[in-house]
């Protein structure tokens, strides 16, 4: 064999094993590309994992969120009472003050025996006026009976001046709180869940809309109000509030529309 036709047998071998090689790829190159695959299946399962994760983070977040505000809410109503029962309280201790000068100036006038029976007469009809339109155990009605009691009580030790006094007090108390049921047109029925103020609320609207027949955004409107209207508050379920105006019309305001005057 000659020298040329020996290098060009040895050429061609060398091409076609190097032409092998390329062709039979890493026997361990199978399982690397499994264990990348794995890696990204198990990326993918973590993010998923994640995001579930957060959505029930949120969602629980939100329940806690509304369950809150509807407690401010509540919260807020409370101390609307509690302004309203201070301002009451400050009312009726004037009132008591102008009954003491009254029923001073009745002593000074009043004719004894008759004068003592003449007023405690009288405090027995306006008392019956207003357990008439009161719902049961109202504060006033108890106390005015109250104050009856002991001007009989009075009389009947011949204390007549004293008589008078009382009856006075127990007159003018009861007559001011049917003035106050009157205007404020407060019912002896209330819908389930319905809490009544202790005294009525005077409000006022901050956001113009509508005063509805029921609590709820979507029942019919009653009437509508401006910013600025004038209400009386005397009950209310949720951040619902049963409202009369001036007019005598009565209705259901949501909490957000209103607050104190």
């Amino acid at each position: 064999m000659s020298a040329s036709r020996y290098a060009l047998l040895l050429t061609l071998s060398l091409i076609s094993a190097c032409a092998m090689f390329r062709q039979s790829p890493p026997a361990d190159h199978a399982p690397m590309v499994s264990a990348v695959e794995q890696e990204r299946a198990a990326d993918w399962a973590a993010a998923v994992a994640r995001e579930h994760a957060a959505i029930a983070a949120r969602d629980s977040a939100n329940v806690t969120i509304t369950t809150l505000i509807k407690r401010v809410s509540i919260l807020e109503l409370k101390l609307l009472e509690k302004d309203a029962q201070v301002e009451d309280l400050q009312t009726r201790l004037d009132e008591t003050r102008a009954a003491v000068v009254k029923a001073r100036s009745q002593v000074q006038t009043a004719n004894g025996r008759a004068g003592a029976a003449s007023g405690m007469a009288e405090a027995e009809v306006a008392l019956r006026s207003l357990r008439s339109i009161a719902p049961p155990n109202y504060p006033d009605a108890q106390q005015a009976t109250r104050l009856l009691k002991q001007s009989s009580e009075a009389f009947d030790k011949k204390n007549y001046s004293g008589a008078i006094f009382l009856a006075g007090q127990s007159k003018t108390l009861a007559l001011t709180a049917t003035s106050r049921l009157g205007a404020g047109n407060r019912l002896r029925t209330v819908r389930t869940g319905e809490s009544p103020f202790v005294v009525p609320v005077r409000l006022k609207v901050t956001v113009a809309g509508y005063v509805r027949n029921t609590p709820g955004a979507k029942t019919p409107p009653v009437f509508a109000v401006d910013v600025g209207a004038p209400l009386t508050g005397l009950s209310y379920v949720d951040d619902w509030i049963r409202v009369i105006d001036d007019r005598r019309r009565t209705g259901w305001i949501n909490r957000a529309m209103v607050a104190r005057r």
